[in-house]
């Protein structure tokens, strides 16, 4: 039984439409909560406009009403180091502090180009963000970053979450004719993609029984199908968008699950990945570093490196005991580390600490 929390809280989520993937991990993360947690959605589709400014006005005037309303103690606000969101959210914190609330920001999106929006002139304002109480972060790096940026306050870790449906579900037998490698993501140039697939085509050549299953949709989605027509490249199947059963039935049926992006926060497919009990293969990327061990996890490769997904791939698919080990491992590891139970108790424990 998970002590109540003692402080209002009012938490801002990103609407379903703007931001899908802080939407889900709070809409996870609800069933968890205490009475004395809310939660304020900036951008619902109802209050859609052309027009950004209108609606931003719109937002700043409902947060006012909110804010007289349910009289929180604690604001939290989650996000990412782009200008429209570092400019809007210091305008949160500022309404925040002028009510004389605790503010605590959780960076959910880093980019480290964008650093300079936290720097003079974009300071003037963005600055109150680095005036919050306390800091949440997906990953270590974050952190060293907000404290070079002259962060002066506590800064706290913490993980996404896989949804807990996953956690029941009975361990899936995999197919015995075909090997199945698994890439679940938005299909975007900087998910790497285009150097899967080209690893994809190197590796049917030497095991016709390979198939590559390509789930989810994204600007690059066109170019991969009519790519694959075009070259006649044998068994990739495009399922679209999948979730709930449908995505975990295809992550637990799958052999490897492959993810060569580019760069990444903290991957919730990598997670999901993992508590369907499927050996990973990554590349090195955001908050992976901080918890991924090679060959107990699965194996981690080289970024835009067409060879290093061909080696890692032939490894494990050599490998069968090590893979039912792995497989075995991460559902472990998950479950003790990836629970909404679990996140919302580390939450709940820095609200309150």
């Amino acid at each position: 039984m998970v002590k109540k929390a003692n402080i209002k809280t009012l938490i801002l989520v990103p609407a379903q439409d703007q931001f899908g993937g802080v939407y889900n991990f709070y809409e996870n993360l609800k069933p968890h909560l205490d009475e004395e947690t809310d939660y304020f959605y900036v951008g619902e589709p109802k209050f859609r406009f052309n027009n950004k400014l209108i609606v931003s006005i719109i937002y700043v005037f409902k947060f006012f009403k909110i804010l007289n309303k349910r009289k929180p103690q604690i604001v939290v606000l989650n996000t990412s180091l782009n200008l429209n969101a570092v400019l809007r959210d210091s305008i949160y914190v500022l309404i925040s502090k002028l009510y004389r609330k605790e503010v605590i920001v959780f960076w959910r999106g880093w980019n480290f180009n964008n650093e300079k929006f936290l720097k003079f002139p974009y300071s003037i304002i963005s600055s109150m963000l680095l005036k919050s109480n306390k800091a949440i972060v997906l990953y270590s790096e974050i952190g060293n970053s907000l404290k070079n940026l002259g962060y002066k306050k506590e800064i706290y870790q913490l993980t996404t979450m896989v949804g807990d449906l996953v956690f029941n579900q009975p361990e899936k037998e995999k197919r015995k004719e075909t090997f199945d490698l698994i890439f679940l993501s938005r299909v975007e140039v900087y998910k790497g993609i285009g150097e899967l697939l080209k690893a994809f085509v190197i590796l049917k050549e030497k095991h016709s029984n390979f198939r590559l299953i390509i789930a989810g949709i994204g600007s690059e989605y066109n170019n991969i199908v009519n790519y694959v027509k075009e070259n006649n490249i044998k068994d990739v199947l495009f399922s679209g968008y999948l979730k709930g059963n449908e995505k975990h039935e295809l992550l637990s049926s799958g052999h490897l699950y492959v993810f060569p992006s580019y760069s990444e926060g903290m991957p919730n497919a990598v997670l999901e990945a993992m508590a369907n009990g499927v050996p990973i293969i990554t590349t090195p990327v955001g908050g992976l570093n901080d918890f991924f061990v090679e060959d107990e996890m699965g194996s981690f490769i080289k970024v835009k490196d067409v060879n290093s997904i061909v080696e890692k791939v032939e490894y494990l698919y050599s490998n069968e005991e090590l893979r039912k080990s792995i497989s075995q491992k991460n559902r472990i590891y998950a479950k003790e580390h990836f629970t909404g139970q679990v996140v919302y108790n580390k939450l709940n424990s820095i609200i309150n600490n």
